[in-house]
């Protein structure tokens, strides 16, 4: 299966250099990795991504949020015929064999929406599916979809701004286009330090202001199961020369 992952960083080298060396080292499967970074000033931050299994990386000058580079990357990749994508934030450490496992699940559950290891405990109900283990509901973390699933469902919405509840948005719509989201066992670790505003906004008032808009987006969804989220052409686009280093 080819695979590839996405990564955003912003400052944090030292976590970042923690979480890179760990997760290139223990996902056994091979992958092709992609990152943005989201303008650090930290020169050494940019230095970290001379490794081999890095494809390109993209470096804005000022800070884009999560949707908008993710969005960007996937629509460059489309046409490469990955067979899925795995996003991995600059914070979260995953269990050996990460991207081996996640893989294995796809390709026995072919209907998986957003697959990912719990950053701590689930709190969903045990369940088997293929004769496979996992926590069926909505995740966070480091997740992986397939290819079927960006084609089905869409990319990220960019219009909850540089932050919001991107991911609870993303997994409302796999589920009503028919996937199953879950957690397989194995727990990942979120190198959280309680400062909420590490990554240039406050990320408890960006949900809160936003947390409205994707409620009432719902019904819609409901309404229309086959609708997918494309991004808004004009503005919102990058020129990728501009931005590959």
């Amino acid at each position: 299966m080819k695979v590839a992952v996405l990564m955003l960083s912003y400052e944090r080298y030292d976590t970042l250099k923690r979480v890179l060396d760990h997760n290139l080292a223990n996902a056994g499967h091979p992958f092709d990795l992609f990152i943005w970074d989201n303008g650090s000033k930290d020169e050494r931050v940019l230095k970290l991504f001379n490794k081999s299994e890095v494809k390109t990386i993209y470096s804005s000058h000022t800070n884009e949020g999560i949707a908008r580079p993710f969005n960007f990357m996937l629509s460059g990749l489309d046409n490469l015929q990955y067979d899925a994508y795995h996003f991995m934030a600059n914070d979260i450490l995953e269990p050996d064999n990460w991207l081996y496992s996640k893989i294995k699940y796809l390709e026995a559950i072919p209907n998986s929406g957003m697959i990912a290891h719990c950053p701590g405990d689930t709190g969903y109900p045990y369940n088997e599916i293929a004769g496979r283990p996992l926590y069926i509901g909505d995740v966070i973390g480091n997740c992986m979809i397939s290819r079927q699933v960006f084609q089905k469902v869409g990319a990220f919405r960019e219009d909850f701004g540089l932050y919001g509840p991107i991911d609870c948005d993303y997994n409302t719509r796999c589920r009503i286009a028919g996937f199953i989201n879950y957690y397989i066992p194995g727990k990942s670790i979120h190198l959280d330090d309680g400062d909420r505003n590490l990554y240039g906004y406050n990320k408890d008032e960006a949900v809160a202001k936003t947390w409205p808009v994707y409620v009432d987006s719902i019904d819609g969804y409901l309404a229309d199961p086959d609708s997918i989220y494309k991004v808004p052409d004009g503005e919102t686009n990058f020129n990728a020369e501009q931005y590959v280093q």
